[in-house]
């Protein structure tokens, strides 16, 4: 038996971090990371359309350097509810 929850899932585009400020500070959403990883600096450009769970209301990336260079990490504005 599986007992792993479903989520529905819905398509939304990757917006600016201009665009994702404007929405947080006009919301009650909470903004977090997507996740963890370091994705190259010409991935998820504004526009990409992408599958996430149906509580994300917004996604966007915000650009970041290290050691190894420059890479782009994934952000996203979560309903309270």
């Amino acid at each position: 038996m599986n007992n792993a929850a479903t989520y529905s899932m819905k398509t939304i585009r990757i917006i600016s971090k201009t665009q994702a400020q404007k929405i947080f500070t006009a919301s009650t959403f909470h903004k977090m990371k997507y996740c963890n990883g370091k994705y190259g600096h010409t991935s998820f450009p504004v526009g990409k359309e992408v599958n996430v769970h149906e509580r994300i209301e917004a996604m966007w990336t915000e650009r970041r350097k290290d050691q190894d260079g420059h890479f782009k990490v994934l952000f996203c504005l979560v309903s309270r509810s």
